[in-house]
């Protein structure tokens, strides 16, 4: 897509170069930095926002934006600093969640009808000498995947097992239950427990979690990278198991969350350079919202919505734009249904009527959706599910009326309990939606990285497809390496599949 037509008035720019020269005290001499060149505006939005060509590059926009004192960043720079990290985080976290299914798949059990009776792919006497630290490896990712029942059968050991104590605990956390976002981390585990010191990389993810409890979301991220954690195999002397913890995508995800609403925070009363500045503000607004959501931090939204309330209203024909008009692909759809489901879970009236979008009762494909993407699973049916599937399926092309709220609704299918029970109806929509040529042209695909890696909850199973999958999972790596423990897994599951 053009990105001139959703920022109206841009200022055309690719990259500007500044020279700064500064100049430090070392033994009595003073040295110049190197000169640095200043990333453009424009150059940012190419890297941070969807595009088909080239694709969304979250890791070179934070190189740079990191590189420069966050003081010399406008309003529309911060805004995109945001995004970059939530972008990021969302990454990370498909990634945990398709990691954590893919490890089950070939270690413990597949529950897929079609092909689960491949997996997994190793017999029990292969695994004697690490039994009983993978079973816990396991478990962790089972409460994750299958729930707290399947969890607590893979933890269940007997005072012999070396990490009986540690398991316990575990169980004993989850009983307690803990915050959602918190799942995978590890942070209700105590960390007095003496067995932890038989496993090297859980010390340092519990060191992680408390850096993040500590606030210290930018030291967190430095010391997964220091410590090589996201590649890190767990058994890496073993033959025949190759294991990875998604707790270090998913406290990685938490911590650029954190980040991106630190950013935010500050663009919204930054100092703004160009015509587009409103559009910069209520798209950062809408982030930010939603995050907070995520974090289930109510009183946070609440003064949100009090203080831009008013900068909604008055700009209801821009944000319509961005929201409603489907000439510019509707791209901020997706965004809006999450933050107006946000800003509904703190105020008990509805939103005022000039700001009533995406709100026609009579569509019924788009009340559905919108319960999926805001995770209303409870109020969501099978039959409805499959209502909105079949019509799809049936008539392609009115995917084309929501071209942003799509990909959200795809997504969130293939990362839920549906993509076991409606997996043939979910593969037939994700594959007409993402690979005729015209219709992802149609398309805006707001994350278009984590879009295509939730892919992998259904499309992993249809062998026609899962290439497909992994060259984009190669395409990602090539701008981030540390999807390389995602890259491994998913080529030992592509082996098997595809005997």
């Amino acid at each position: 897509m053009n990105l001139k037509k959703l920022f109206i008035g841009e200022r055309k720019g690719g990259l500007l170069w500044i020279t700064m020269v500064v100049f430090i005290s070392s033994c009595g001499t003073e040295k110049p930095i190197k000169a640095i060149n200043k990333v453009g505006l424009s150059k940012l939005k190419e890297q941070i926002l969807f595009n088909s060509s080239p694709p969304q590059d979250y890791q070179s926009a934070l190189k740079y934006l990191h590189s420069v004192h966050d003081d010399s960043l406008s309003g529309e720079e911060k805004v995109l600093h945001g995004l970059a990290h939530i972008y990021q985080g969302e990454v990370y976290e498909v990634a945990a969640k398709i990691l954590s299914e893919m490890q089950l798949d070939l270690y413990h059990k597949s529950i897929d009808l079609d092909h689960g009776m491949k997996f997994p792919i190793i017999k029990k006497g292969q695994l004697n000498d690490i039994k009983d630290e993978l079973s816990f490896w396991m478990g962790i990712d089972a409460y994750a995947i299958y729930g707290k029942n399947e969890g607590d059968a893979l933890m269940a050991s007997t005072a012999s097992d070396p990490f009986y104590k540690i398991k316990q605990n575990v169980i004993q956390s989850y009983k307690r239950g803990s915050n959602h976002y918190s799942n995978q981390t590890m942070m209700g585990i105590n960390d007095n427990i003496s067995e932890i010191d038989k496993i090297p990389i859980l010390k340092d993810i519990i060191e992680a979690g408390k850096l993040f409890e500590n606030q210290e979301y930018k030291k967190l991220l430095s010391f997964f990278d220091e410590k090589k954690l996201y590649n890190k195999n767990i058994f890496e002397k073993h033959k025949h198991v190759q294991y990875y913890t998604p707790s270090v995508f998913k406290l990685a995800a938490l911590s650029h969350y954190k980040l991106g609403i630190k950013a935010f925070e500050e663009g919204i009363k930054g100092d703004y350079t160009t015509q587009d500045s409103t559009i910069y503000k209520l798209i950062g607004a809408m982030n930010l919202g939603q995050k907070y959501h995520y974090f289930k931090e109510a009183k946070k939204i609440s003064l949100l919505w009090e203080n831009s309330k008013q900068m909604f209203i008055a700009n209801n024909k821009i944000l319509r734009r961005l929201v409603e008009s489907k000439k510019n692909k509707m791209p901020y759809s997706l965004d809006w249904v999450l933050f107006e489901n946000a800003i509904q879970s703190v105020i008990s009236i509805p939103l005022p009527v000039s700001l009533q979008f995406l709100n026609d009762g009579n569509d019924t494909p788009l009340r559905v959706m919108k319960k999926m993407i805001n995770k209303k699973k409870n109020n969501v049916t099978q039959n409805e599910i499959q209502l909105v599937l079949n019509e799809f399926k049936n008539d392609p092309k009115k995917m084309d009326n929501y071209p942003t709220i799509m990909s959200g609704f795809i997504s969130a299918l293939n990362l839920s309990n549906f993509a076991i029970s409606k997996k043939h109806s979910i593969q037939d929509v994700s594959e007409s939606l993402v690979f005729p040529a015209a219709r992802a042209n149609a398309s805006w695909q707001r994350n278009r990285p984590a879009f295509l890696l939730s892919l992998y909850g259904t499309l992993r199973w249809q062998g026609g497809r899962l290439p497909d999958c992994n060259e984009f999972l190669f395409n990602i790596k090539k701008s981030n390496e540390r999807m390389g423990a995602l890259e491994e897994v998913v080529s030992l599951f592509s082996d098997e599949l595809l005997k």
